[in-house]
């Protein structure tokens, strides 16, 4: 079972526990079992059914402390102290200096323990009484992605316990287990000295559960994601990692009204409270319209929904997209354009590669709205967008790639036109006068490089060309309708230089007609399973994303 308290604002999950219970050497032990004792405590460790608990692992800590993860701290006469309760289940400890203290007993064979706080006195010793283990329960808990942009290693403590946390860099999550029923209070610190801990306050851990600690409390509005993986063609034993999810928000499914600093405060967390990144390409509030890119990094075909968390509604949050962050080249993007800059400016690439498309003979009435936020309108002679040093895309027979783009063509063209096309003619992409999409997969006059498909027009397509272990594969709208063999690896030559032109041939002929979205380059070969994904998590009909209120 697990709990959530609206509390601190960072969210909440797993990550790494440090479990002290070391048996101490005999210089170690302040005091012990049966000892006369002053400045101290005894105590007599017992179950539920009353019987005594012996070698329950012990820890004392000032209510002050805070474990600083480097290793347990040596306990020292009068500071902290660690030891076993004894046969009999009794303890007794000695020499500690007044004050306010956190006292822990665990059984590590049962997985239940107790924590008390007590004042240490000077004279005679406190009899404590009787100390009752129950069954252990856990926190979970992950930063927000804004404070994920600091500097260091975030790590959580908890007051007056030998517990340290260090907080996965990647998600944000962390996690306490086998903490004993009792109030807690958590510090988040950095390695950072710059930056100034953090308490949260009041969290109660009650036994055999687990409390996930709500950090929104500061955001207004929250609603839930379902992706329905079997809409998107994934079978039971499909799962697909680090896909980049498209998420489209209009007035069916979001009240723009309720976010108002052009979505800087929406936030996306998993299930368990990990953090999931994504990119913001489009907000537009005025027309109530938006459309982001969230970082799956596991999704399974065999869940009839997987389940996120939007929220949003913090006009003091800071924005967190990150476009690097969903594509990132690690998983295999070499280029992603999503052509929603002004149809005069430069076509910024969300990977790391930065390789812009620089437009020519375009200018702003170019940019238009397009099947995922804004894209590019080719309507005149010469109108195109050119990609330099794009060497993965060459003729070479075992050079696995992969193209992909949203289309939609004015109209049948009178001659052919071209969509992509490298800048000598040996791999393009064209609709032909017969109304068919045609991708020249090798060097011109090749005569097996070519794979054909029917062609729709004045409407939305999404096109995909793979070149997968010596052959070209044309898929449309998520299915392969031809392939054809590549050309030998002896046309390959050093592509460093190699222009892509996107709107036309690469000879200053055969002008696209029409309007491109979403164009990305692959250096892999994109499995039919990840490409329908893509085609059917994008089409403007989509069934896979739905936004629960």
């Amino acid at each position: 079972m697990t709990r959530t308290i609206r509390r601190f604002p960072f969210f909440l999950l797993l990550c790494a526990v440090w479990w002290l219970g070391l048996r101490c050497t005999p210089g170690d032990v302040a005091g012990g079992s049966g000892s006369t004792t002053t400045n101290g405590f005894t105590a007599t460790i017992v179950n539920s059914q009353g019987d005594v608990v012996a070698d329950a692992v012990i820890h004392v800590r000032p209510e002050e402390y805070c474990a600083s993860g480097s290793g347990p701290a040596v306990a020292v006469n009068g500071t902290v102290a660690d030891t076993f309760s004894g046969t009999d289940g009794d303890v007794a400890l000695s020499n500690l200096q007044p004050g306010r203290y956190t006292i822990e007993a665990f059984d590590v064979h049962s997985g239940q323990g107790v924590v008390v706080r007590s004042v240490i006195e000077n004279g005679p010793a406190r009899d404590i009484g009787s100390l009752k283990v129950e069954p252990a329960g856990a926190i979970r808990g992950a930063l927000d992605a804004e404070l994920l942009k600091s500097t260091g290693q975030f790590g959580v403590q908890i007051y007056g316990m030998e517990r340290f946390a260090l907080v996965d860099s990647a998600t944000g999550t962390y996690q306490f287990t086998d903490l004993p029923p009792a109030e807690y209070t958590l510090r988040l610190v950095n390695s950072d000295t710059s930056f100034n801990p953090r308490d949260i306050d009041t969290v109660a851990v009650t036994s055999a559960d687990t409390v996930a600690i709500d950090p929104y409390t500061e955001w207004n509005h929250s609603a839930r994601l379902l992706i329905h993986p079997a809409a998107a063609g994934l079978s039971a034993g499909d799962t697909v990692f680090n896909f980049p999810l498209l998420l489209r928000l209009d007035g069916s499914n979001f009240d723009f009204s309720t976010e108002r600093k052009k979505g800087n405060g929406f936030r996306v967390t998993k299930e368990d409270g990990g953090t999931v990144p994504f990119e913001q390409e489009w907000w537009d509030s005025a027309n109530g319209i938006a459309a982001l890119w969230l970082h799956i990094d596991t999704l399974f075909g065999s869940r009839e929904v997987q389940t996120l968390r939007l929220y949003w509604g913090n006009s003091t949050a800071s924005q967190v997209s990150s476009s690097l962050a969903v594509f990132d080249t690690a998983f295999g993007f070499e280029g992603v354009w999503h052509l929603n800059e002004s149809g005069g400016t430069e076509q910024e690439d969300a990977t790391v590669n930065n390789r812009s498309g620089v437009p020519y003979a375009m200018d702003g009435a170019n940019d238009i709205p397009g099947i995922i936020g804004r894209s590019q309108e080719f309507e005149e002679d010469s109108q195109r967008i050119l990609f330099d040093s794009l060497q993965i895309v060459n003729s070479g027979r075992d050079n696995n790639f992969t193209v992909s783009l949203w289309v939609k063509a004015a109209g049948v063209p009178d001659s052919a036109q071209g969509i992509f096309s490298r800048d000598d003619g040996a791999y393009g992409l064209y609709l032909d006068t017969g109304t068919q999409w045609v991708l020249n997969g090798d060097a011109p006059g090749f005569p097996n490089g070519f794979c054909t498909a029917s062609a729709t027009v004045e409407q939305w397509v999404h096109l995909c060309c793979v070149r997968r272990d010596g052959l070209n594969v044309l898929y449309v709208n998520g299915i392969a309708t031809d392939s054809s063999e590549a050309g030998s690896s002896g046309l390959v030559a050093a592509f460093s230089d190699i222009v892509l032109c996107l709107g036309g041939f690469s000879n200053n002929s055969g002008w696209f007609y029409g309007v491109i979205d979403e164009f990305r380059i692959y250096r892999y070969a994109v499995p039919e399973k990840r490409i329908r994904l893509c085609y059917e998590t994008q089409r403007e009909d989509q069934s896979t994303v739905e936004v629960k209120q």
